[in-house]
């Protein structure tokens, strides 16, 4: 049994037994339920992320190796600064 039919049925068992009350068999209520989420998902634009904790932790550990020693006043954010040149152009 797949982690989700096992998430689906521990959590929400009423559903589900309302869910297949139309149709034939076990593995066609499977199937209807897979091309539901499927559409759902393509629908909706959801995905499956595996979590990357541990990476996190380790670009974290070496951020603040490599830029700790700065002080917070000599840290800019711009992510979001517009910088503008004054040149101008070499034909009018």
């Amino acid at each position: 049994m797949r982690l989700d039919e096992k998430f689906t049925k521990a959590s929400h068992p009423k559903w589900l037994r309302s869910y297949a009350k139309g149709k034939k068999s076990e593995d066609n209520t499977y199937a209807a339920l897979i091309k539901l989420l499927r559409r759902f998902t393509s629908r909706t634009g959801f995905s499956q992320r595996t979590s990357h904790s541990g990476d996190r932790y380790d670009f974290s550990a070496g951020f603040w190796e490599k830029y700790g020693h700065y002080a917070p006043s000599d840290i800019y954010n711009v992510d979001e600064t517009g910088i503008w040149y004054d040149i101008p152009p070499k034909r009018i």
